[in-house]
C-alpha cells in the first residue's frame, strides 16, 4: 500500500525564517534644504452678504412651511389649515422685518396644495359613503 504523504516533506522552521545579509545598510539620505523665503501673504477675498437681508427667518414662516410639508407628505392634509395660518403670519411678520419672506411664500403655496389634497380627500370620503348607503336602501 502507499502512503498517503508520499509527496509531503516537512521542512524545518529554519528554513522559512527570511535570510538577512551582511550587506551595508541604506545610505543615509541628506536633509532637505531649508526653504530661503517665505510664501508671500495675500489678501483674502471680501465676505459678501448673501441677498435678501441679514439671513434671519421668520418662525412663523418655518413652521408655516414645515405644517404645509406635512400636510403633502404625512398627513394627508390635515395641517393644512395650521400651514396656511402660520405663513400668513409669517408674511405679516416679512413685511414688517423685511427677512424671512421665502418661506412664508413657500409655506403658503405648500399649504394652499395641501388644502386642496384635503378638500379632495373630504369629497372623496363623503362620495364613497354617500355611495354606499344608497346601495343599501
Amino acid at each position: 500500500m502507499t502512503d498517503q504523504n508520499q509527496g509531503y516533506h516537512p521542512q524545518s522552521a529554519e528554513s522559512f525564517a527570511p535570510e538577512f545579509s551582511s550587506a551595508q545598510p541604506y545610505p543615509q539620505q541628506e536633509p532637505y534644504p531649508q526653504q530661503q523665503q517665505p510664501y508671500p501673504q495675500y489678501q483674502s477675498y471680501p465676505q459678501h452678504q448673501a441677498p435678501g437681508g441679514d439671513g434671519v427667518s421668520s418662525a412663523m414662516g418655518i413652521v408655516g412651511l414645515v405644517m404645509g410639508i406635512l400636510s403633502l407628505t404625512l398627513c394627508g392634509g390635515l395641517t393644512a389649515p395650521l400651514g396656511l395660518i402660520f405663513s400668513i403670519i409669517g408674511l405679516q411678520q416679512a413685511k414688517r422685518s423685511g427677512t424671512g419672506r421665502g418661506l412664508s411664500i413657500a409655506g403658503l403655496v405648500t399649504s394652499i396644495v395641501g388644502m386642496a389634497v384635503l378638500m379632495f380627500t373630504i369629497l372623496y370620503v363623503v362620495a364613497y359613503f354617500g355611495l354606499i348607503a344608497s346601495v343599501s336602501v
